[in-house]
């Protein structure tokens, strides 16, 4: 779904996941945000509650869009093991993708933590095209740029990825 010409479909989307979802203290958000231009990506994990936990950045040689599919890979990674999440919602289907069948990337796979660092849990894996519109993704589209804008102060812009 095109973003400016199915709103209505992508709200709609958005509401019944909300329904199914929030406030679950089993799911969590992931958002990522990038300047054009840049290769500095920030990553963002959002709690049931609404608050960022521990999140990350990547600063990497690889081309935009790669630097945001390792970022939203890493969060993914982290969003189970730094909270008590089993769900986890994002906007990339791609990075989900890529998740769920272990094939992240190098630098990604060096952020993760390892099996002896987690206990094994299972977990799902959830793609929203309409991400924007839920109030956990919200936050976390608020909080990637409130820590971006933090470390690049002089940045005017709010992109969105």
């Amino acid at each position: 779904m095109h973003p400016s010409h199915h709103q209505k479909r992508r709200q709609t989307g958005a509401m019944a996941l909300q329904k199914q979802y929030h406030p679950n203290p089993e799911v969590c958000y992931v958002y990522t945000v990038s300047y054009p231009g840049r290769s500095e990506v920030t990553a963002v994990v959002v709690n049931h509650q609404c608050n960022a936990v521990p999140s990350c950045s990547v600063n990497t040689s690889r081309p935009d869009m790669g630097a945001v599919a390792i970022a939203k890979e890493m969060a993914m990674g982290r969003s189970g093991h730094r909270t008590r999440a089993s769900i986890t919602i994002s906007g990339s289907k791609t990075a989900l993708c890529n998740y769920a069948r272990g094939m992240v990337s190098t630098e990604a796979a060096h952020m993760l933590p390892t099996r002896s660092e987690t206990t094994a849990r299972q977990g799902c894996l959830v793609w929203t095209p309409g991400n924007s519109f839920a109030p956990g993704s919200e936050m976390a589209q608020e909080a990637a740029r409130g820590f971006y804008n933090q470390a690049h102060p002089e940045s005017k812009e709010m992109p969105s990825v």
